[in-house]
């Protein structure tokens, strides 16, 4: 019996070299392709630092093999001597599949390759707020005398548009893109949940006791997660308790790395001034050059008390989803494409005002701190949690749900290109 030729998957997203979650989630929907035994895959890093298999250390051993077998290439968008490898690369891989999973700006490598014609390609869209401006003030190195470009010509040029969220497809219709399909979340592993009723506080963190009350939240120190709003919450917080003589010591457990240049204000400094910083909690890891595995992760998920989100706008935000696997109540700023599915069970602040985001006409969300303030003293009362950890087993799980969504859309809708005009030039 002839054995079945394999197709060749690519993806294209964010560099592996440190954890986040758009790489992390590339990274699991390329192992769903692999591990169907049907597509040789090759990753290509089009935004973040310089990727190779050395990184596998700082993910799953589920992923050991994936990394043997996976081709890494380093294409950076943004980088004028790599944004040509892509083209190199795809010449030399020959393609069938091109998946993308980055933000819309980033894909004039793609839509501009010479090769467009002879892959076919699947763009998963993930979109942070409900609206979007058609132009980016984001030169292309493809046409450097013009300043703005398109967001969605790109999209357009498509063969397959997968919205993660509603919110997402709504701003492809009102863009006038085409070939969309309903929307696929993002997934999470839910056989990978802490359920070691062992753990305790003071084992996680140290230095806590038993009956303090641990907030949580997790991000980059960025512009967009606007880390600064959640201390300054935090800090109301204790004043309002400590009016009503609240006896419970409450923390807050920031995971980032305040070290980090990343467009974020300096969060030590901003807990000195708020005279806090011996109630908020920061990692080690990042300091001492460590890993934390999601494994050890979700074990400060599972001994914490809430989980807190006021970031200006979420395509999807896996920390909250990690929160709900966990059974965690969790207080989210109502805006962004996580409101879909927190707003039957979570706790939403409301917005007070906006900001421009750098470069885009796009508006990044401001909460309102008072009732941010509010949330958190009627999380803090509750005497019962809910079971949510059901509704993403039913919802997020990539091996039952996500993964089976996209594989099967994608075979639906698959069309084979061909490869015979692979050395002839597109004219752009």
């Amino acid at each position: 019996m002839q054995e079945v030729k394999k197709k060749k998957f690519i993806m294209c997203s964010d560099s592996l070299q440190s954890i986040s979650g758009l790489g992390k989630s590339a990274l699991r929907i390329a192992k769903g392709f692999y591990d169907t035994g049907e597509y040789d895959i090759s990753y290509f890093v089009i935004t973040g630092g310089d990727t190779d298999s050395s990184c596998q250390i700082c993910y799953d051993e589920d992923f050991k093999d994936l990394f043997l077998d996976m081709k890494i290439y380093n294409c950076q968008a943004t980088d004028i001597n790599k944004f040509r490898l892509f083209d190199e690369y795809v010449s030399k891989e020959k393609p069938d599949i091109v998946f993308s999973l980055i933000d819309p700006w980033n894909l004039d490598q793609i839509c501009n390759s010479m090769y467009r014609d002879t892959f076919y390609w699947v763009a998963y869209c993930l979109f942070e707020i409900p609206s979007y401006p058609e132009y980016a003030l984001i030169p292309s190195f493809y046409k450097p005398e013009f300043p703005r470009k398109s967001i969605f010509d790109p999209l357009r040029d498509a063969d397959l548009c997968i919205p993660v969220t509603a919110m997402g497809k709504k701003i492809l219709e009102d863009h006038e893109v085409k070939n969309i399909v309903d929307n696929i979340y993002l997934g999470i592993d839910y056989n990978k949940r802490c359920v070691d009723v062992s753990l305790t506080k003071s084992s996680v963190f140290g230095g806590v006791s038993e009956d303090d009350f641990i907030f949580m939240t997790v991000g980059r120190n960025s512009e967009r997660k606007k880390i600064d709003k959640i201390i300054e919450a935090f800090a109301e917080f204790l004043k309002a308790k400590e009016f009503e003589k609240d006896t419970i010591k409450y923390k807050l457990y920031v995971h980032t790395d305040f070290s980090d240049y990343a467009g974020g204000t300096d969060l030590i400094a901003l807990c000195q001034s708020l005279d806090i910083l011996d109630d908020v909690m920061f990692p080690q890891h990042f300091v001492l050059n460590q890993i934390m595995t999601d494994a050890d992760l979700y074990k400060r998920y599972f001994v914490s008390d809430a989980y807190i989100e006021l970031s200006a706008g979420e395509g999807m935000c896996l920390p909250i989803m990690d929160a709900l696997l966990h059974n965690k109540p969790v207080i989210y700023l109502d805006y962004g494409g996580h409101a879909e599915y927190c707003k039957d069970r979570g706790y939403a602040v409301h917005v007070k005002d906006y900001f421009c985001a750098r470069n885009l006409n796009m508006k990044w969300a401001l909460p309102s701190i008072p009732d941010a303030v509010n949330k958190m003293c009627l999380v803090s009362q509750l005497k019962e949690t809910s079971d949510t950890s059901e509704f993403v087993k039913e919802t997020f799980d990539w091996d039952s749900v996500i993964l089976p969504k996209i594989l099967n859309t994608i075979k639906e809708k698959f069309v084979q290109k061909e490869k015979v005009s692979f050395n002839m030039k597109r004219v752009i």
